[in-house]
């Protein structure tokens, strides 16, 4: 039925063999239904880009060794009415190997020194669209859209947040539909405790793209932790279990929110499903050995912490823990050195602060005086009013 049509191939005899027999079923005009023989392009794809003048040879090659397999099947098939003239090369590229992403760009001068699979596809693409009438506003929405991807590759690898909030609002601007923008916008704004604005994109992206409803959601659920409406977050959190999306992260959260309620037994709960899942996940066993701090089941709360230390050593949280679990039970030396640990790797005052009001655990040492020298050793301010309140 097609008017045209393009066969992939790897340059392996297996993948060969097999274009070669639909090429000559195609070639043959009784088979299509216009009993004519369509435009039949042939594409090389995975072949290695060499950089080296000495291995280009090795490409030549490769397209002429496959030309003359596929026109020798077409000889012995007797098909003398087609011959396959051009052959096109698609590179590999290592990093799509890895990690998926868009690499086609909006102009041509755009592909230089960036991207060879990029110029690759396009090569092909003008091959098969060269006399095809475009309307000129779908050119300029692709043209937009290509911008938009763009500005929005430069954010992801941008490290300035608000470089990457300008990027994507310009990304945004060129393609107002782009949902996956606005979903990063979102979560870019919720990084930098911007709730408000974060939840706002995040709905604008799973109204846009319904497939985007759920890691919407479960970035909401963020979102209204740090707002505070724990019970607005718990629901979203339990439905993501309720979906199976986000099913450790969910329980995380889960487990952060119960123990902001003082639920320690629920939270526990859901910190033990969770490294159940994932049990190479520092974090995880972090909040389960606090969790089992408050419980004061302080045995299992060191081994617990140690496993979330053998997987990473310098884990803040996890020093922090430790500390708190020496500190609870009397073995005072423990908790200083681990708690200046935890501050030497990067404890922040506003984590502290939390930790802070969240747990009348440091109230003991308000005024101990080694506890007062390591707040002053790396400037930390606490304010005491919350946790007295919370008491």
């Amino acid at each position: 039925m097609a008017d045209e049509v393009v066969l992939f191939a790897a340059n392996n005899t297996e993948n060969l063999d097999g274009i070669g027999q639909v090429l000559c079923s195609l070639a043959v005009p009784s088979n299509s239904l216009r009993n004519t023989v369509p435009k039949i392009n042939i594409v090389l794809s995975r072949i290695p880009y060499f950089t080296k003048a000495k291995d280009k040879p090795r490409e030549a090659n490769a397209k002429s060794t496959a030309l003359r397999i596929l026109n020798e099947k077409l000889e012995h098939k007797k098909i003398k009415d087609f011959v396959v003239e051009k052959i096109f090369v698609v590179h590999s590229e290592p990093e799509l190997e890895m990690r998926e992403e868009i690499r086609m760009h909006h102009r041509n001068d755009d592909l230089l020194g960036q991207s060879v699979t990029s110029a690759d596809y396009l090569e092909l693409f003008q091959e098969l669209t060269h006399d095809v009438a475009v309307d000129s506003q779908e050119v300029d929405e692709l043209d937009n859209f290509m911008r938009a991807n763009m500005l929005v590759e430069k954010a992801q690898k941008s490290k300035v947040r608000e470089d990457q909030i300008s990027l994507l609002k310009e990304a945004i601007q060129l393609y107002p539909r782009f949902s996956f923008a606005y979903l990063y916008l979102g979560i870019v704004y919720l990084e930098a405790d911007l709730c408000t604005e974060a939840i706002a994109n995040l709905e604008i992206a799973e109204t846009l793209n319904p497939q985007l409803a759920d890691n919407a959601e479960y970035f909401k659920g963020h979102a209204f932790v740090k707002q505070g409406k724990l019970d607005v977050a718990i629901n979203l959190f339990e439905h993501q279990m309720e979906v199976e999306s986000n099913v450790i992260g969910s329980l995380s959260m889960l487990g952060i929110i119960s123990y902001r309620k003082k639920d320690y037994e629920k939270s526990l709960m859901y910190y033990q499903q969770a490294v159940d899942q994932d049990p190479e996940n520092p974090s995880l066993w972090n909040g389960y050995a606090n969790s089992l701090r408050v419980l004061k089941r302080y045995n299992e709360g060191f081994e617990a912490v140690y496993k979330s230390l053998e997987l990473n050593p310098q884990h803040i949280l996890a020093n922090t823990t430790l500390a708190e679990l020496n500190g609870s039970i009397g073995n005072y030396r423990e908790f200083y050195k681990n708690l200046d640990l935890a501050f030497s790797l990067g404890l922040t005052n506003k984590d502290f602060q939390q930790m802070i009001d969240e747990d009348e655990f440091y109230l003991y040492f308000m005024n101990d005086e080694n506890f007062k020298k390591i707040l002053d050793k790396y400037k930390i301010d606490v304010k005491w009013e919350g946790a007295q309140k919370n008491i």
